[in-house]
């Protein structure tokens, strides 16, 4: 395994450095048992994302974090709102479940999501690409940079930092739960990432060689058995 792992982080090449997130706090409202806080921290030097934190009202000293990861659906308008609990689809909002649970939770955007994406002033001017024409854009320029597009070197990883180092949170106790891409993310990020104690993983995944034969764009679609 330990060589296997080796191999394709080899493949994904050099992580970027992960400097001081500089964490902000955009606004803060109060929801049924817990608060739900906006927050703003940078991934890399010129990218700052946001997520949203929940944390329960009755916390009595240091309690595990979870990392929600949201799905794809297609709906890019919607990315940290599913598990944050402030969109149409009920299903998705497993972290305000984890967070009634007791957990502090944070949801943040994937790339090509909610606030991740082009400007409204852009979208409707047209001066960019939308939806999955932009995902497939910004696929492309990272290839062309000789990176890799997938999240476990940025966003995700970054989240953990903000978590790990929040007031609140066990260090030693994190997990991470998504669905479809966001379970895509959590296996990955479990798999090669030491400080998740725990994770859940919902649809999304498949064998690297299952994504060959089948051809298919992303392991949410792959259907055979064999994935």
């Amino acid at each position: 395994m330990d060589a296997t792992r080796d191999a394709v982080l080899d493949c994904l090449g050099s992580f970027p450095d992960r400097p001081d997130p500089a964490v902000k706090t955009v606004s803060v409202s109060s929801a049924d048992g817990f608060e739900r806080r906006l927050l703003e921290y940078e991934v890399e030097p010129g990218d700052r994302i946001r997520a949203y934190l929940l944390v329960p009202d009755d916390i009595d000293g240091e309690c595990p974090g979870v990392l929600a990861v949201h799905p794809h659906a297609g709906e890019f308008a919607v990315g940290k709102s599913d598990p944050a609990g402030l969109s149409d689809t009920k299903a998705y909002h497993y972290g305000v479940e984890l967070c009634e649970r007791g957990h502090v939770v944070c949801c943040p955007d994937l790339l090509c999501f909610e606030d991740r994406r082009p400007s409204e002033r852009e979208r409707t001017a047209g001066t960019t690409p939308s939806g999955a024409d932009y995902e497939k854009f910004v696929a492309m320029e990272h290839l062309l940079r000789g990176s890799s597009p997938s999240e476990v070197s940025l966003g995700p990883r970054r989240t953990l930092d903000v978590l790990a180092g929040h007031e609140l949170v066990d260090p030693d106790a994190m997990g991470v739960l998504g669905h479809s891409l966001g379970g895509q993310e959590a296996a990955w990020l479990s798999w090669f990432d030491d400080r998740i104690a725990a994770a859940v993983v919902s649809s999304g995944t498949a064998q690297l060689a299952a994504v060959q034969r089948e051809r298919i764009t992303t392991t949410s679609r792959c259907t055979s058995p064999a994935c």
